[in-house]
């Protein structure tokens, strides 16, 4: 793990922009909002998963292909890649949780998670589907559960970029995260997909 340091970029096409040029946007917004901008550090999804840092509230990105762009800004880093791992993984049983009738699944697995993985992470086998079925206003039930996953990559070599935000309140990471990611359109983000489809 170490701190990572600015370097040059020019391009700022948002299509074409590297890591560089995404830092210079990232680093633009923690001064427009008024803060002082804090060096992220470099790890892996891995690391974090395993506990070996990310004990702490923040930001972090999964930067190989603009992947995701989140926040932890009530618990710390550990607990929200505790949620990425079922989906990297497309474990659809583990993001249900117990097989049975209840009002919610354990973590949700977003449209635009799903496209990401399919893109990046797995061999594409086509659409994932819902791991629930709607019965009710307030109940689901299992739905499908098996998912044809062959890995491109190792998910626990994912890299990352986390910035330790411990000192910030709850409201100040939730800004700064909208604001970034409206910039940088991470490719699995709700927000970068809702923007990906309504061009269709």
């Amino acid at each position: 793990m170490k701190v990572l340091t600015m370097t040059e970029g020019l391009n700022l096409n948002k299509k074409e922009m590297n890591l560089s040029n995404k830092l210079k946007i990232i680093k633009s917004v923690f001064e427009k909002q008024g803060h002082q901008y804090i060096e992220p550090y470099t790890t892996t999804h891995g690391s974090v998963f395993d506990g070996k840092c990310g004990k702490h509230k923040g930001l972090y990105y999964f930067h190989e292909n603009n992947f995701y762009f989140g926040l932890a800004k009530t618990g710390n880093i550990i607990g929200r890649h505790k949620t990425h791992r079922p989906k990297l993984n497309v474990d659809l049983r583990a993001l249900y949780g117990p097989l049975k009738i209840k009002k919610q699944v354990k973590y949700t697995f977003p449209k635009g998670w799903r496209d990401g993985v399919r893109k990046f992470i797995i061999e594409d086998k086509g659409i994932i589907p819902d791991n629930f079925i709607r019965i009710s206003k307030d109940k689901i039930k299992p739905g499908i559960m098996d998912y044809p996953v062959i890995h491109k990559v190792n998910v626990k070599d994912l890299k990352l970029l986390v910035w330790n935000l411990d000192h910030y309140t709850s409201e100040e990471i939730k800004n700064l995260e909208s604001e970034i990611i409206e910039k940088i359109e991470p490719y699995c983000n709700n927000e970068t997909y809702k923007k990906r489809n309504s061009i269709k």
